[in-house]
């Protein structure tokens, strides 16, 4: 599509919006107060596919939508956030089902593909970053050709975790953990830290003994525990991981991607994937790690060295 993008929005929003549905009410609504009704029943819709929205994709993307949609300072924003993202699903699909008007995980990645990618100067930290995970995860098919695909960077509970909050803007903070958890270790040393707060599991990752990076993580079932040690890893951290143990499947087993893996021990990883990941044991030993995170982990024991972080998961239950 070669026209200017926010022209053809504009363009839409006015003739899809305002002059269709003045010829409905012209022509079906027998006075002003009925017509009042009608709008405010639209009105709460849309604020529930607006509400249904942050839950899909976080308050960042939303508002950083509205942003870019020029639509953050209008009056009438909820509603233009629905019409634009009706309009922009009947450009990306075909399927009925899939024009709702919610910025769901598909429509995300399609806003990205078609609209943001080509606009790379207009785009926060956050969105790039987002770019930069998806461009990685697209090398597990170059890597192994049509077998492994990488994670869903564009769905939430992938991205973040589910039921987790969004990080504190411009930190790798979990705002669910602000407050919660020390500043700083009282040494200057590299750490990270797997344990128990409040019944659930979580990372804590110390650079020069202050905090960097916290978030929940699901660690091993109760038959598939993660191992309790304090340890320096031994392999060095392999993007593109797949595992040699799972799944398990026809007499033969392997193959499951285990994307920014950090070595802790044996087969045991710290590693994002696309399994649950809320802080209750889901794993079959290794450490399930929300990819917003565990990007920023690998990065950092790569920079440092994995004989400079120590591992530490002796009260991970």
């Amino acid at each position: 599509m070669n026209l200017d993008r926010r022209t053809f929005l504009k363009t839409a929003l006015i003739l899809g919006g305002i002059t269709k549905t003045s010829l409905v009410f012209a022509s079906k609504m027998p006075n002003e107060e009925v017509k009042d009704d009608v709008e405010q029943i639209i009105t709460n819709e849309n604020k529930l596919k607006f509400e249904k929205s942050i839950l899909a994709v976080g308050e960042n993307e939303v508002n950083f939508f509205l942003t870019f949609f020029n639509l953050k300072t209008k009056e009438s924003k909820i509603d233009d956030f629905v019409e634009t993202v009706n309009i922009l699903q009947k450009e990306f699909f075909s399927s009925g089902k899939s024009i709702d008007g919610i910025l769901g995980s598909d429509t995300l990645k399609q806003i990205y593909l078609n609209y943001y990618l080509k606009k790379l100067e207009k785009l926060d930290q956050n969105q790039l970053k987002r770019l930069e995970i998806y461009q990685k995860m697209l090398g597990y098919e170059k890597k192994s050709g049509a077998l492994y695909r990488g994670l869903n960077v564009f769905n939430y509970m992938t991205y973040y975790g589910k039921g987790n909050k969004e990080p504190k803007e411009n930190t790798f903070i979990s705002q669910d953990l602000i407050g919660k958890i020390p500043e700083n270790i009282g040494s200057k040393i590299n750490k990270i830290l797997v344990y128990k707060l409040n019944k659930k599991t979580i990372l804590t990752f110390y650079i020069d003994g202050n905090l960097y990076l916290s978030t929940y993580v699901s660690a091993g079932t109760l038959k598939n525990k993660t191992p309790k040690l304090n340890t320096f890893g031994q392999k060095k951290p392999d993007l593109y991981h797949t595992s040699s143990e799972y799944p398990k499947r026809g007499g033969r087993k392997g193959g499951a991607i285990m994307p920014y893996a950090v070595h802790i021990d044996g087969p045991i990883w710290l590693h994002g994937s696309d399994g649950q990941v809320d802080g209750m044991p889901h794993s079959h030993g290794c450490i399930r790690v929300p990819l917003f995170y565990i990007d920023e982990i690998y990065t950092q024991v790569s920079k440092l060295g994995i004989k400079n972080v120590l591992i530490d998961t002796k009260n991970i239950y």
